[in-house]
Order: structure tokens, then sequence, then C-alpha cells
């Protein structure tokens, strides 16, 4: 069996470690030259800290990561309880915070260590398959590249070069929820617990990372179209709404962005599939969307290892779609609860019963996406 991934991301070197453990001949071609170090995605959930803890990867990640073992409760300024994880089986009993290009770099070095082969500066221009095999056409400049594979897969995200050659589209659209982002050194008594306020104006959450600094979110009513104006705008709605100051100059990261639910009409066509943000595009409130790309990894490295044939796809398709939307209601209640407006009261009284004991341990696995 000869794989080929399209896409040297989080999810396609995560198939590719699966793959290579399974002694299975592997090749990753990336677009880009150089990792980007951007850190985007930041959690990584008790689900998936198990599933790395079997490749070998998790102690590199959670060194170079913040352990968050609680959340705290704000609205109002008044301290309505604390979420723990501690009720989730040890020993992932939280959720690691880590920059993406962390994450990435353990990745890629755990996946050349056992053999496989990254080929960077590959740029996807043609795909044809019969019933055998997969062929791949990509440009490094001016060289053009023939690659020829039994199985295809495409982890080339959301602009999917790959999705695009097979003649698949995105169903979907935005939501009007708009966010701004930012990270800041910590000057917060947080330490290394998540905060989330609630407010009438819409929600505010922060959460560690490594280098004592935090990311703050905070939702905004209208899309920022300038981007020299996204750290005044996230600045002034964390000091209206936590009374906390963020400096501008000392931001490290910010960008601005509107949730969106996407999927594609198919996961695969023949003997290539379609996995991660090339397959579905989930809202980033809640930090599910890497993490379910690696559940879908997770299926097609068995279905790999078995050399099953193309036929199989079908159930793949129909298995992640149902815990790509079952994710994605998830991050529904998420927005819900982070929304302004006139049901504010009905946010409170959801927040509260989600905070009281009674309940803690419900919520604790439904936004560490335990049942995903």
């Amino acid at each position: 069996m000869n794989v080929l991934i399209v896409g040297a991301g989080p999810v396609g070197l995560y198939l590719g470690c699966l793959l290579r453990s399974l002694e299975i001949n592997c090749t990753i071609l990336e677009r880009r030259m150089v990792r980007s170090t951007h850190s985007r995605s930041i959690g990584i959930h008790p689900p998936a800290l198990r599933r790395l803890a079997g490749l070998g990867v998790s102690p590199a990640l959670i060194h170079g990561g913040i352990s968050v073992q609680s959340g705290i409760g704000m609205m109002e300024g008044e301290h309505i309880g604390t979420l723990s994880f501690s009720s989730l089986p040890a020993p992932f009993n939280f959720v690691l915070a880590v920059p993406q290009h962390v994450t990435e770099y353990a990745l890629e070095q755990h996946f050349l260590s056992l053999g496989g082969i990254l080929e960077r500066g590959q740029e996807v221009t043609g795909l044809r398959q019969n019933a055998d095999r997969v062929v791949v056409c990509t440009s490094a400049g001016k060289l053009a590249h023939e690659w020829t594979a039994d199985r295809v897969v495409a982890c080339d995200g959301r602009r999917s070069a790959v999705r695009d050659l097979l003649g698949l589209h995105l169903a979907g659209s935005p939501y009007e929820d708009h966010y701004v982002m930012g990270d800041f050194p910590d000057t917060t008594d947080f330490a290394s617990d998540a905060a989330i306020y609630l407010d009438r104006r819409g929600v505010v959450e922060c959460f560690p990372l490594p280098g004592n600094l935090r990311r703050w979110v905070a939702r905004i009513e209208h899309p920022v179209t300038v981007k020299e104006k996204e750290i005044s705008v996230l600045s002034n709605a964390v000091e209206d709404r936590t009374s906390h100051f963020l400096r501008a100059e000392q931001c490290q990261m910010h960008s601005a962005f509107t949730a969106e639910r996407f999927e594609a009409d198919r996961f695969f066509v023949g003997g290539v599939a379609l996995a991660g943000d090339a397959a579905h595009i989930i809202s980033p409130i809640g930090g599910q969307g890497m993490n379910l790309g690696w559940m879908d990894a997770d299926w097609l490295a068995a279905w790999c290892g078995r050399g099953a044939p193309p036929s199989e796809l079908a159930d793949y398709e129909k298995k992640r779609r149902r815990s790509f939307r079952r994710a994605a209601r998830r991050a529904e209640l998420n927005m819900f609860m982070g929304r302004s407006g006139g049901l504010f009261p009905l946010r409170r009284f959801l927040a509260k019963a989600i905070m009281s004991k009674p309940l803690q341990k419900v919520f604790v696995r439904l936004f560490t996406m335990d049942g995903v």
C-alpha cells in the first residue's frame, strides 16, 4: 500500500504518523516551503491527547503547552462558578493549550523519524485516477512532477485544490457571529485557567498560552474589515466587558473572523478521500476543528491499514458527516451562550446551570468532545 497525503498541516501530519506506525509507505505533499508560525488552533481535547499518546507524541506537546484544568465563569463582574476538568479520566483530565505551529513541528519530526517523506513547495495542478491507481500532478516552480499512489487523502484545508479538481463543492454558510482575537502578555491572575466573561454585549474568552501569553477572543456585532483596527476593537471590547486593559504595542498576533459551517457535498471520489477542513469547516468557537480532522485521520488510517477497497469510503462519509454535525451543534451551543441581545437572562440561567455541581460532569464531557 502506498498513500499520498496532500497538505502538511496538523491533520495531514497526524495521518502520516498513523500510516507510518502501520508501516505503510507514505509521502506528504505541501505547497508551503516553510511552516506558518501563526498560533491559530490552540486547543487539544482529551480524546485527541489519548490518541497522540498512542503515537508517542503527547509528551513533547504537553511539554510545549499549558494544561488547562479549569474554566472560570464570569458574568457582569460576578464569579458564577468554575468548570473543572478533574472529573475526566486521568491522565488527560485537561485541555492542552499549545500553538498550532508547535503541534505541527512535533508531528512533523515524528513523521520523519518513522521514515515518512515530506515534499515541500509542491503545488497540486492535476489529478486523475482509475480503478487501481491515483496520479497527482504538481508543480514546483518550473518543474512538473507526477506522483502515483494507491490512495490519496486531501488534507489541504478549506481552499482544497484536490477537492476542486474532484469537482466537489462546499455547502453551508457563515453565521452572524463575528469575532476578533489576539495574543498578549498575560497580566491576569488566572494562571493556567481559562476564563469566560458572559456579557450583554457579547462574550469575551481568554486562554493561557506558553511563554506567559494569553489569547483573548471577543464577539463583536459587525465584522472588522480593516486589519489595522482589529487590535483596537479587541482591546476596547475586553476593557469594556472585563475591565482588563490590553496594551496594543504588546500584541503578538491578531485576527478577525466570522464563524462558518460548511461541508463538502461528498467526502470521497474513487480512491481519493477528503479530511479535516477540506471535508468540513466548523466554527472555531469551542476549538473542535483540528481535533475533528484527527478523528477523520483515525478512520482513514484504519482503512488503509486493512487495504480496504474505496467502496468502504461510503461508510467513512456517513460516519464522519454524522460526527461533524454533532460537533457543529456543540459549537452552536457555545456561540449561543456568547451572543448579545434580549435572550441574555436565558443565557444567565443556562450558564449558572452549567456551572452547578449536578450538571458539571455532563457539560465538561460535552465541551471536551466526548462522544463526538
